[in-house]
Order: structure tokens, then sequence, then C-alpha cells
């Protein structure tokens, strides 16, 4: 597996992935509605190769996967990750974070965030396995604020914000 920056020729084979990827959900009470969840739009794209981070984990084959990240309230702020329903549980989510938190740290950033369900074992369980930690959002953190607001509006429904701390003591 190679994980390499995005160009922007490969937007549309990250908004063919989102998709794919989310039908992990159809077989959970309760989250069959991310099944027809929009896509992260082009302008989402844009914003992230701009002023964040876009990768892809190509495969020999086929890309498998992408993560995009953009800065928000001075942090690096997953916005979004998937992985092709045929290439999950194959660590190629894991990977793409490590980079991400690479990056993070070499761009200045202190953690990173992102906002994702309580439940499903492949969102928050996985995610607190890795590092991060459940936090509140308030008025210090305008960014996650409309985050999460924007997401509410595309119904996608986070239930929860989590951080992982870069610095390591």
């Amino acid at each position: 597996m190679e994980i390499r920056h995005a160009r922007q020729s490969d937007v549309p084979t990250v908004m063919e992935i989102e998709p794919d990827a989310s039908m992990a959900y159809a077989s959970l009470p309760d989250f069959e509605f991310c099944v027809d969840l929009p896509v992260r739009s082009r302008g989402e794209h844009a914003w992230a190769r701009r002023e964040g981070l876009t990768l892809i984990a190509a495969m020999p084959e086929e890309a498998a996967g992408f993560v995009l990240v953009v800065p928000v309230d001075r942090r690096a702020h997953v916005l979004e990750i998937g992985v092709k329903r045929r290439w999950q549980k194959r660590a190629i989510g894991r990977a793409l974070l490590k980079r991400v938190e690479q990056w993070a740290l070499s761009a200045g950033f202190p953690s990173a965030t992102l906002t994702t369900f309580r439940d499903p074992v492949w969102n928050a369980p996985f995610y607190r396995g890795i590092g991060y930690r459940e936090i509140e959002v308030g008025p210090d953190r305008p960014g996650l604020l409309a985050v999460h607001a924007a997401e509410r509006a595309a119904e996608r429904m986070p239930h929860l914000a989590m951080e992982n701390s870069l610095l390591r003591s």
C-alpha cells in the first residue's frame, strides 16, 4: 500500500469511496441512514487540499481509502475518513491516521480532532483504542462548533467530538 497526497484528479475517486465505505452502516439498526448521506462536497475537498491535507491509500489495483483533514481551532481536524468495504479491517484507516498525525505535528498542530458516532465499533471505540478521548465542544472551540452545526445540517449528526494529543512527553 502506498499513502500519497491526493491530486485534484483524485476527487472523483474519493467521492466514490465514501458511499462504498458507508455501506458498513447498512446492517446497523439506527444507522442505516448513513448509507444515503451525501458525500463531502467538491468545496470541502478543495478546502482540505488548499488548507489542510488529503491523503489516498493506494493499492496496486485501486484507491482503497482516503482522509480529508482541515485546520479547525488551530488543530488538525479529520473531516472525513473512509475505506472501501473490500479493504476494511486491514489497518488502512489506522495507517492513514498515523500519517495525519505525522503531518499535523510537522505543521505545528498540537492535536487532532474528529467527530464520530458513539457506538459502532469502527467509530468512537476504535478511536479510543488509538489514543483519542471524548471532548466537550464549547465556546472555546468555535470552529468545531461550526463543524458540528454543518454536519447536523447535512444530517451527518455526529454524537461526539474526540481529540488526540500529539505532543507526547
